[in-house]
């Protein structure tokens, strides 16, 4: 068995070499195709792993070879969707594959090659090193692709938990990148952070740590973004902050810090930091100094209120001390932006407020 395994993978590098040197794209690609059912046929009925990783390295790499080197015209787009065969025929292994303890890390392996190769050369054309142009919607759509199946191997028991574990970080990346290409301004910030408040449902709800770390990634590059663009003028930075200030809540983790019965966690800390700091960029500093001012002070005494509500259990302990701080920078800007009268009576009567619940 161990000598017919070695001729079969020492027959399939052969024919693959015959394939990438084969001028007639199609044809070749067929070829490919056929001989990689035949590398898969053989992980499936005699539980050869490496006939299945030679079939996918001769496979795709064939194809990478004649892209780069052999086709001259640089022309893909009938060639490329071979690429989608080659890469359902080694999913369809890898679910099928009667996978044991012992060679999980292999088939994990063998499904995050067989991902990583697709996407890489469905996107990316060698003949002319350039990205194609839907590059954004490869990205959202076989992103999603993956975490469906992540969500398929995750439910039935037997597949292994390894399995789950690689495909729903590389889903979720993919997703998360083409967000990140597609959408700019506050279509781009609110969408992420929209993905980064479900991922932290999820990791609430579940416990798998990916949904936390992934969840950060999201809401990091949505804050970036919307820094970026915290010099434009938009209503829509009120709505990021709400969001970072749901998602804060989401994220409580283990305190690091307990002050007059209340329990502090340092991620819902940094997430409320930004909740302030997000609309305060890009909507406050772009208002008259009194009008920002009393703008400050009024978030101070509506999340203090809401502290006012379950004061004996806060829901969010951590944004509620930012905003008394927040309030008191508010009350420095109204008395130094020389307020009319209304202005100065609006804002003391909310000072009175706040003191009054604090």
């Amino acid at each position: 068995w161990k000598r017919s395994s070695l001729l079969t993978v020492a027959a399939l590098l052969m024919a693959f070499y015959s394939v990438a040197i084969n001028p007639m794209g199609t044809l070749g690609c067929f070829s490919g195709l056929l001989l990689s059912a035949i590398g898969v046929f053989f992980l499936v009925r005699f539980q050869w792993m490496h006939t299945g990783f030679t079939a996918l390295a001769g496979a795709y790499l064939s194809y990478a070879y004649w892209q780069g080197f052999v086709n001259i015209d640089g022309a893909n787009d009938a060639t490329r969707w071979f690429l989608v065969g080659y890469w359902i025929l080694f999913t369809t292994a890898v679910l099928v594959h009667r996978a044991k303890d012992e060679n999980a890390s292999q088939v994990a392996a063998l499904a995050s090659l067989n991902n990583a190769a697709f996407f890489f050369l469905f996107s990316f054309n060698l003949a002319t090193f350039e990205w194609v142009p839907d590059i954004w919607r490869i990205g959202l759509v076989f992103g999603g692709l993956i975490l469906v199946l992540s969500a398929l191997v995750a439910r039935f028991p037997r597949y292994p938990a390894r399995l789950w574990h690689v495909l729903l970080p590389q889903g979720l990346a993919l997703v998360t990148w083409g967000l990140s290409i597609k959408l700019t301004g506050h279509h781009l910030f609110i969408s992420l952070t929209l993905e980064a408040l479900v991922l932290a449902a999820l990791w609430k709800r579940s416990g798998v740590p990916t949904f936390r770390v992934f969840a950060w990634i999201a809401a990091a590059i949505g804050i970036l973004a919307a820094l970026r663009d915290a010099h434009t003028f938009s209503y829509a930075f009120l709505i990021e902050g709400l969001l970072l200030a749901g998602f804060a809540f989401l994220m409580r983790g283990t305190p690091f810090l307990e002050f007059k019965g209340e329990k502090f966690s340092a991620e819902a800390f940094i997430a409320s930091s930004f909740a302030l700091i997000v609309p305060a960029l890009g909507v406050l500093i772009h208002l008259d100094p009194a009008l920002a001012g009393l703008w400050m002070l009024g978030t101070g005494l509506l999340f203090c209120a809401a502290h006012f509500v379950r004061p004996t259990a806060s829901p969010l302990p951590e944004l509620v001390w930012l905003a008394q701080f927040f309030a008191a920078v508010g009350a420095a800007v109204l008395i130094g932006a020389n307020a009319s009268i209304p202005e100065l009576s609006i804002g003391v009567a909310i000072c009175a407020a706040l003191f009054h619940l604090h």
